[in-house]
């Protein structure tokens, strides 16, 4: 997998870098905090398998890319 580009305006605070990139088949990868084990009402949603995490992004990380995705 390589990512070709990055959607999302860089705004990193210290260590803590969220960010929304795009890979080569044009699939999303995003980097956040995960909150796999603190989503008490996930099955109400959605499912989440062994294999896959729940990641946290600030909205303002992805309201950034509103432009990027027209």
């Amino acid at each position: 997998m390589k990512i070709i580009k990055r959607l999302d305006e860089k705004k990193c605070k210290a260590l803590v870098c969220p960010a929304i990139m795009q890979d080569e088949n044009g699939d999303y990868i995003i980097i956040g905090t995960d909150v796999t084990g603190e989503v008490e009402n996930l099955e109400e949603f959605a499912g989440c398998t062994q294999y896959e995490k729940i990641v946290k992004v600030p909205a303002e990380v992805f309201e950034s890319i509103k432009k990027s995705l027209k």
